[in-house]
């Protein structure tokens, strides 16, 4: 499988089992706490070069906050009912240091993750992705490839938040003077400079690193 970063496996079978859990979950409606979901996906492998040519924001910063849990509806809350498009999130506040591809306004961003625990939830108590969409920790130093959300889990279509570019793979840690991914590690200013040589890239077809 050359070529391919596995995050996880999206496929009518996953499709399936969700719309089967659908049907426990509503079996259990009175039962508090009654299950948690574990999402999947594919995503294709995605260079730094990659990440560079076809992210529209690519920022510098530190990560100022991580909220609490919510579901994706107007109110936050757990819905009565549950569909696949239903999704527990964070939303992850960074403080931007500099601005290494694209326009952004103010010094603070928002990017959102999808994932969760909602231990007070009635139906569903928790939502894994693993560490498709990535994760926060108030504190953390982080070159970030963004993207706006075209997924269904953005029900109202806002454009006031980002989602990480090919997932978890569009997170960079800074530590010192070395980044690191979930490809690996490199030397930061090296990492940055290949970043500015190939930001204007041309897109290539088959590079999307959207989910």
């Amino acid at each position: 499988m050359s070529g391919i970063f596995l995050v996880a496996i999206l496929s009518i079978f996953s499709v399936s089992y969700l719309q089967l859990y659908h049907n426990t979950v509503d079996a259990k409606s009175n039962q508090k706490g009654a299950n948690a979901l574990h999402v999947e996906y594919t995503i294709p492998y995605m260079s730094d070069e990659d990440l560079a040519a076809s992210s529209p924001i690519i920022i510098q910063g530190i990560v100022k906050s991580v909220s609490s849990v919510k579901w994706n509806n107007p109110k936050g809350l757990e819905p009565s009912q549950y569909t696949e498009n239903d999704m527990l999130y964070r939303d992850n506040i960074i403080s931007v240091s500099d601005v290494l591809k694209g326009d952004v306004k103010g010094n603070e961003i928002t990017v959102r993750t999808y994932r969760g625990d909602y231990p007070q939830g009635e139906n569903i108590v928790k939502i894994d992705t693993g560490d498709a969409y990535g994760s926060f920790s108030q504190g953390e130093s982080v070159i970030l490839f963004l993207a706006n959300d075209d997924s269904n889990y953005n029900k109202d279509k806002s454009n006031n938040y980002y989602i990480l570019k090919g997932m978890n793979q569009g997170k960079f840690l800074i530590t010192g003077k070395t980044i690191a991914s979930v490809h690996g590690s490199k030397e930061l200013n090296t990492f940055k400079n290949n970043i500015k040589n190939h930001k204007k890239d041309i897109v290539k077809p088959n590079v999307k690193g959207d989910f």
